[in-house]
């Protein structure tokens, strides 16, 4: 019980750069907010309306048996990985399915690793900070874009002010 409130005070204070956790109960719980953002993308992509995911649901068990319940939930992840698999890398499809498998090979690192090992709680502090990864990456996303947008106009205003000055 000491040893799991220290390594979660250890990992508290290591949440902006949590990539860098490779404890086993935090790493599920970032699989779990990929399976979240994932399905949520696919939903809101189909233009259906918002509902609890999957990854929402399988919470009270993943606690309970991590590897089962991962192992189901990411059968039911393929079809909509599958949608967003592209030629492109950078694709967001691409992307979350090559850094949940970064997340799985971190899995190997720990000694328990991946099986039905009850998690702690330390989890939750994965699955969010997973969570406000994403949030933070959308909010980047939209500023970039903005960006460029006002670029463009700049550009075509500086554009239409030389043809004006002609």
């Amino acid at each position: 019980m000491v040893a799991e409130r220290q390594m979660e005070r250890r990992v508290r204070r290591t949440i902006p750069n949590h990539r860098n956790v490779w404890d086993r109960n935090y790493l599920f719980g970032r699989l779990l907010a990929y399976a979240r953002k994932i399905e949520e993308l696919s939903i809101k992509s189909s233009g259906n309306t918002p509902r609890q995911t999957n990854a929402e649901r399988a919470m009270p068990r993943i606690h309970k048996y991590p590897a089962r319940t991962w192992s189901e939930l990411y059968q039911k992840l393929l079809p909509y990985m599958a949608k967003f698999r592209t030629a492109s890398p950078d694709a967001v499809g691409n992307r979350y399915e090559a850094e949940m498998n970064a997340i799985m090979e971190g899995l190997k690192v720990d000694p328990v690793g991946f099986d039905d090992t009850p998690l702690t709680s330390l989890y939750l502090l994965g699955y969010q900070s997973q969570l406000n990864q994403f949030e933070i990456e959308r909010k980047e996303a939209i500023a970039r874009k903005k960006s460029r947008e006002e670029a463009e106009r700049a550009t075509q205003a500086r554009s239409i002010d030389r043809d004006d000055g002609k």
